[in-house]
């Protein structure tokens, strides 16, 4: 369990300084509010399956964890299209679930990364020796939201993805 929590804490660290704005003076007019949630598929009565979702006070290996992500704008200024950028990292022993994250739109340009540095809609390569590869899903280390409309004060947008537990 205590590995479960410092993973969490190294991911919050992680993501800390990873919002990007326009025009940041002294305060960053962003705030982020995190949940993450363990996910259960149940089947009720009828034989209807159903997720249900509970807060996380240990996780085990194989369980599937939702990360939601809420972003506000607090400041006084619009921020200009494709300035605003949510980069998370995929918590370490931990493996994003395919086709779980807030997808790409008109509004939401979403990216990957196997390194935490480059970023790209799949397929996501990363460099080998002499070539690049292809990485499958499970090798992602972040995911980055890049917001392609104007983000007006007090505007909020919400953001997530699931991973599952590898140790």
């Amino acid at each position: 369990m205590w590995r479960f929590f410092r993973y969490l804490l190294a991911f919050f660290w992680g993501l800390l300084g990873l919002v990007w704005g326009q025009d940041l003076s002294d305060r960053d007019p962003i705030s982020i509010r995190i949940e993450y949630y363990l996910v259960r598929e149940e089947v009720d009565a009828e034989g209807n399956s159903f997720e249900r979702f509970s807060s996380v006070k240990k996780a085990q290996l194989g369980d599937t964890i939702e990360f939601r992500l809420y972003v506000s704008h607090e400041g006084d200024k619009t921020l200009e299209p494709a300035t605003v950028m949510i980069t998370s990292p995929i918590p370490e022993n931990m493996a994003y679930i395919f086709a779980s994250a807030t997808p790409s739109s008109e509004r939401i340009l979403t990216e990957f990364s196997g390194d935490g540095f480059s970023f790209s809609e799949p397929p996501v390569f990363q460099e080998g020796e002499d070539e690049h590869l292809i990485i499958g899903p499970e090798a992602y280390r972040a995911i980055r939201w890049t917001l392609r409309y104007a983000f007006l004060p007090k505007q909020q947008e919400s953001f997530f993805f699931r991973v599952r537990v590898l140790k």
